[in-house]
């Protein structure tokens, strides 16, 4: 807002418009770049806020950031007292990546500091080649905690890890999540739970109709629709392009102050 305040009357109105046009879930506060920015503080007005302007908090995932696990632990005490769905923690695994540098003893303390009730997220921006090793990382987490992670989302372009999970546990037991609505037509054929990306919000119903629709014409027009905009949005940064695209289609000038405009 005027006083550089997070509007979450804003963005309260923006959640229950998605949920209202595809969207069978929300990620709140999820990209490390943005949030990181908040306070840890501010991280949990927004939780809530949206609360209070009564977005479902069972359809609320939040994201935790940039956090030491006692600030981790704030974010999703206070996320688990409010009854949100779950919490997700980002993961980035080096090049070369071996299976034993994937759980990092300070993502452990993370996961450590979220409450045992709350389902936990994984999302992984992995580079190219290291989706073995996180495969196999995953095997032994789950052996060691078992029923401890509900799903994971690949961030990459080419959803190498996400293809991979699927192929070595069919989609249990973990929920499987592509990072962008290109990619979604694919991987529901073989699994997916679906998207949870920047692109959602504005292909969200036609995301619903690729994961849930009969396969007619009009599943077949959806898949294109996602196609175009994707390529329409290629090499925009993600996050101004869908401020921009918010603004453009509510009114609400506001989704602009923290980017610059782009044209067609």
């Amino acid at each position: 807002d005027s006083a550089n305040r997070i509007d979450t009357g804003v963005m309260a109105r923006h959640c229950l418009w998605l949920l209202s046009n595809g969207c069978s879930g929300l990620a709140i506060l999820d990209k490390p770049g943005e949030v990181a920015s908040l306070t840890i503080a501010e991280r949990i007005a927004v939780l809530d806020g949206l609360t209070e302007a009564k977005v479902p908090v069972s359809k609320m995932l939040t994201g935790i950031g940039p956090a030491s696990s006692d600030d981790t632990a704030r974010i999703a005490g206070r996320a688990a007292a409010l009854g949100l769905r779950g919490a997700m923690l980002h993961v980035m695994p080096p090049a070369k990546a071996l299976p034993g540098d994937i759980f990092t003893p300070r993502l452990l303390q993370q996961i450590q500091a979220i409450p045992g009730a709350m389902h936990l997220y994984l999302s992984f921006q992995a580079a190219p080649g290291t989706a073995a090793a996180c495969v196999t990382a995953l095997e032994a987490f789950s052996a060691e905690y078992p029923d401890r992670l509900r799903g994971i989302r690949d961030e990459s372009a080419d959803g190498e890890l996400a293809g991979a999970v699927l192929d070595r546990f069919g989609g249990y037991p973990f929920e499987v999540y592509v990072g962008n609505s290109a990619l979604l037509p694919a991987f529901a054929e073989r699994g997916a739970s679906g998207v949870i990306g920047a692109d959602a919000n504005w292909t969200g119903r036609q995301c619903a109709v690729v994961l849930h629709g009969p396969d007619t014409a009009d599943r077949e027009a959806a898949r294109h629709l996602i196609d175009a905009a994707g390529r329409a949005m290629l090499g925009r940064p993600a996050t101004v392009a869908t401020k921009t695209l918010i603004a453009r289609n509510t009114g609400h000038a506001g989704w602009l102050r923290s980017g610059c405009r782009f044209g067609r």
